[in-house]
């Protein structure tokens, strides 16, 4: 790559990269993430806005069970041989790589906050 070309990727918003092309798909329900996103605003609705995380920050358990009911629904290994995205193995989020991984990407985009122990889905302006 020439420096100027190198510059580009550095410092180029998305739609101005040279050589990449950003698309969407139209339909997101196969995104884990998209999935587990709508499981975490549902449950925000519900309780008027919030919903009470556990002591440790962590999303409840009822949702991890939500989250985890819908995993025959996506391509995940069975027995997966090292710790991947979709790995699953218990009932809290810790064990629960995509839907701890979606909580985290809401978090950084400013779609939920925690305060006071629990989370609560950021007004628009």
């Amino acid at each position: 790559m020439t420096p100027t070309q190198m510059a580009n990727w550095l410092n180029a918003p998305f739609h101005d990269l040279a050589w990449v092309t950003v698309s969407t798909p139209s339909d997101l329900s196969g995104s884990p993430v998209m999935r587990y996103l709508t499981l975490i605003l549902d449950e925000a609705l519900q309780g008027g806005g919030s919903f009470k995380a556990t002591s440790k920050g962590n999303l409840p358990t009822s949702l991890v069970k939500q989250a985890s009911e819908l995993l025959p629904e996506f391509a995940v290994s069975k027995f997966p041989v090292s710790i991947y995205l979709n790995e699953y193995a218990g009932a809290n989020e810790d064990k629960f790589n995509a839907l701890h991984y979606a909580r985290v990407l809401a978090d950084i985009a400013g779609i939920i906050y925690q305060r006071a122990g629990r989370y609560h889905v950021k007004k628009l302006p």
